[in-house]
C-alpha cells in the first residue's frame, strides 16, 4: 500500500502543475487553482497489498494489479551511483531508471557538504543531483544519489 500511495502522489503532482501564485495551468476558467484541480479529479480507491496502481481510469477510479506471488519488490528497483568532487568544483550526477521503468524518487548525500539540486528528469526516466561548491581549501568527497523506479 505504501508503494499505491507514493506512485499515485507523484502521478497527481506530475500530472498538475502550477504557475507562481498559485494558478493552475490549464483551459479551464473554473478550475483556476490546483487545489481546484486535485478537488475535481475526485480520485477514489485503493490498491490492497501486494498490488499496485496502473492507471486511473476515466472515473477517476484506480486502477490496479496484483504482482507475481503478491510481492511487489520484483516491480521497484532502486538505482545508485557516485561520482567523486574535487576542491573548487561543483559535480552533476544522473541516475538513470532500467529501460521501461519511471522514477518515483529519490535523493543523495554529500559527506560533509550539501546536495545543491535534486530532482527527477522530466521525462521521470531517472534522478538528477548537483553538488555544492567544495571550497578551494575543502578536501575532495563523494556525492552518491539514487533513484526509486517502478516498472
Amino acid at each position: 500500500m505504501k508503494y499505491a500511495i507514493a506512485t499515485l502522489a507523484l502521478a497527481v503532482s506530475a500530472a498538475v502543475s502550477a504557475a507562481p501564485g498559485g494558478q493552475a495551468l490549464n483551459n479551464n476558467p473554473n478550475l483556476a487553482t490546483l487545489a481546484d484541480q486535485i478537488e475535481e479529479a475526485k480520485i477514489t480507491g485503493s490498491c490492497g497489498e501486494g498490488s499496485y496502481v496502473v492507471a486511473i481510469d476515466e472515473e477517476g477510479v484506480l486502477v490496479c494489479e496484483t504482482a507475481t506471488g503478491g510481492n511487489i519488490s520484483g516491480i521497484l528497483t532502486a538505482v545508485s551511483a557516485n561520482v567523486l568532487v574535487t576542491p573548487g568544483s561543483a559535480r552533476p550526477l544522473q541516475i538513470n531508471c532500467p529501460a521501461g521503468s519511471k522514477a518515483t524518487g529519490g535523493g543523495g548525500s554529500f559527506g560533509n557538504y550539501g546536495v545543491a539540486h535534486s530532482y527527477p528528469l522530466s521525462d521521470l526516466t531517472g534522478w538528477m543531483l548537483k553538488s555544492d561548491k567544495i571550497p578551494g581549501d575543502g578536501t575532495a568527497a563523494t556525492l552518491t544519489g539514487y533513484v526509486i523506479c517502478l516498472q
